[in-house]
């Protein structure tokens, strides 16, 4: 199994704290971090995906889970913009 995290910003710091989180628990080798992703490069990754997650502490209905449900993927993501007050 292979780990595919997409988008993010370089400068953020989150591309860095999820490169060291995967090798503090030993899955670098089956992680990638894909950065920003073309509108191409983004229709291949769907189409070579499993599921799609998306977890979410803020987005309502991002486009991206829409885009993975067009693409016939199972999706796994959090409920905020469904359930929150």
């Amino acid at each position: 199994m292979h780990l595919t995290l997409a988008g993010g910003d370089e400068d953020s710091g989150a591309t860095a704290a999820a490169r060291a989180h995967a090798r503090d628990l030993g899955i670098d080798a089956r992680v990638r971090l894909a950065g920003t992703v073309t509108v191409p490069d983004k229709t291949a990754l769907l189409r070579g995906s499993d599921p799609f997650a998306l977890p979410s502490h803020a987005e309502g209905l991002p486009i991206a889970l829409l885009e993975a449900m067009a693409a016939g993927l199972p999706v796994v993501t959090t409920p905020w913009g469904a359930s929150r007050p």
